[in-house]
């Protein structure tokens, strides 16, 4: 009875972040993972925010908080939803191993934006890859060389492995937590590199280390295993 009522409770919760947001079910998992482990004082970044339905728990969760977000048309929708959260910054850019100016294929709707040229093709067809803009982009080794994060949640259609290439500093020198949303298999495969700085891969829900020939999972937690031993120890 008292799992139920828990469970409705956090339903309840959930629905309250995001009155209007679309929120799938993936999001929700992610959303319920997170608030395992995260902290009241940490500070977060959420790269591809999309319409906002990590972005905003996160921010009910955690002190502080960026986002990026490449697209333009989504701008307007998170101007809306974020007009009276005070603890998050929202900048209309791309994350990726370049700092300027980059190309960005725009997809179909809200959620298939990406860098990636064979992503945006293999999902839409040809037919999608002229329907192209130039945007701003930055790199997580430029934008935190002065900041401080706990955790970052990467959604990124595709784009995964140029955060990282943008990242190899921050990789290497601080003990982040990351959420990553695997889409293809192409950046599955280079992921030889996280190990090689101490990184291990762990189940979304729950917490358990991936053997390191698993197939690709659609999301993860990136961290180094002692850390994510010391959130989830009962």
């Amino acid at each position: 009875m008292r799992r139920r009522f828990l469970k409705k409770e956090q339903e309840k919760n959930q629905s309250s972040w995001m009155p209007d947001m679309y929120v799938d079910e993936n999001d929700r998992k992610q959303i319920t993972a997170l608030s395992k482990i995260v902290k009241p004082e940490w500070k977060f970044l959420d790269i591809g925010v999309c319409q906002g339905a990590l972005l905003l728990p996160m921010s009910k969760m955690m002190s502080y908080g960026w986002g990026f977000e490449a697209k333009p048309s989504n701008m307007n929708l998170l101007h809306k939803y974020f007009s009276g959260v005070n603890n998050v910054e929202i900048h209309n850019k791309a994350v990726s191993d370049t700092n300027g100016k980059i190309k960005f294929y725009q997809g179909r709707d809200a959620h298939t934006g990406s860098l990636n040229e064979k992503f945006i093709e293999n999902l839409l067809g040809s037919h999608a890859l002229s329907n192209t803009i130039q945007v701003e982009s930055i790199t997580l080794d430029y934008f935190l060389h002065d900041k401080d994060v706990d955790i970052i949640k990467i959604d990124v259609e595709g784009g995964e492995y140029l955060v990282f290439e943008g990242a190899k500093n921050i990789l290497e020198n601080r003990d982040i937590i990351w959420l990553v949303e695997f889409h293809n298999s192409d950046d599955w495969e280079q992921r030889q590199f996280l190990y090689e700085h101490g990184y291990d891969f762990f189940d979304r829900d729950t917490f358990q280390k991936l053997d390191r020939k698993c197939h690709r999972p659609y999301q993860c937690f990136i961290a180094r295993e002692e850390k994510i031993k010391s959130l989830t120890r009962v």
